[in-house]
């Protein structure tokens, strides 16, 4: 899900509106499995980093409010956060 928010961004940047639209629709479709991938990430973590990509750059505005609310809810069910997690949010 973040690398693709990422890259639409980037294309966004660059111009490439189609494909920006492309990855960013991909990206917001899935989710981070509750997996190790060697990255110190975790589900909150990226959501929270996508969460800030949109607002930074003014991008799915009807999609924000229902993400942070979504997000508030996972930190609530938290019972600690990460050093990554607490970093991102």
């Amino acid at each position: 899900a973040l690398p693709l928010v990422q890259l639409a961004v980037a294309l966004e940047k660059m111009g490439d509106k189609p494909r920006a639209d492309l990855a960013l629709t991909a990206g917001l479709a899935v989710g981070r499995k509750n997996e190790w991938l060697a990255d110190y990430g975790s589900s909150l973590r990226d959501q929270a980093l996508i969460l800030a990509l949109l607002e930074e750059n003014d991008i799915a505005k009807d999609k924000r409010d229902e993400r942070l609310f979504a997000l508030a809810d996972e930190v609530a069910a938290s019972r600690y956060l990460s050093t990554q997690e607490s970093n991102s949010l």
